[in-house]
């Protein structure tokens, strides 16, 4: 059997026992490399990809070390999303990237996210309860495979209920308030709500 040796190959053992491959050269960032070494799409990646086809200069990197921009182009480029099938990587890409752009947090460091980070998101949602439960499916999908790729070691989505299609849900801080200035003091739709009101609570800052 043929053994193949190639520079620059960084190995990884995550947290299910299984072997991830990287591109790394001086300290650089690690590119994700799919499939086995010798298979087609790993010989393709790394030559291409990463080697960027023999030019002296790399592949574009999407956002700074450690940001959701990059997180996201690494999991675009790995086993776990170029394994699935067409429609799905489709679908994947398309909630993922909608994401990132409807809450600017492209620039955002993954390992600042937090739970309230998370629960804001999703009920920004509400109305929607669909879509609310892709999103919340996809940023677990992507903060699974940060930590499998040690980026950090928490999972802020966890024990986050999707919301159940046709059934009422908690109301959040947000929709307490604008029921409030829809309804103000002394209207019958205020009633109900007389002996339990909540304080709004101060903007997330991240």
């Amino acid at each position: 059997m043929t053994l193949i040796k190639l520079k620059y190959i960084d190995r990884f053992v995550d947290r299910h026992g299984r072997e991830r491959l990287y591109f790394r050269r001086d300290r650089g960032p690690r590119i994700p490399l799919p499939g086995r070494p010798g298979s087609p799409e790993f010989m393709a990646a790394y030559e291409i990809a990463a080697l960027g086809g023999g030019a002296e200069q790399g592949p574009k990197l999407r956002g700074e070390p450690g940001t959701f921009d990059r997180l996201v182009q690494d999991y675009f480029t790995a086993p776990e999303f170029l394994d699935l099938a067409t429609s799905s990587k489709k679908s994947y890409r398309s909630v993922i990237e909608r994401l990132i752009e409807e809450e600017k947090i492209g620039h955002r460091l993954v390992r600042e996210m937090t739970r309230e980070h998370v629960k804001r998101i999703i009920s920004k949602r509400h109305e929607t309860p669909g879509a609310a439960n892709s999103v919340l499916q996809k940023l677990k999908v992507l903060l699974h495979f940060a930590i499998d790729n040690g980026w950090r070691k928490d999972d802020p989505t966890l024990r986050i209920k999707k919301f159940s299609k046709g059934e009422f849900h908690t109301w959040t801080e947000e929709e307490l308030a604008q029921y409030e200035r829809k309804w103000p003091i002394g209207t019958t739709e205020r009633w109900p709500m007389r002996c339990c009101s909540t304080p709004a609570s101060a903007a997330l800052m991240w």
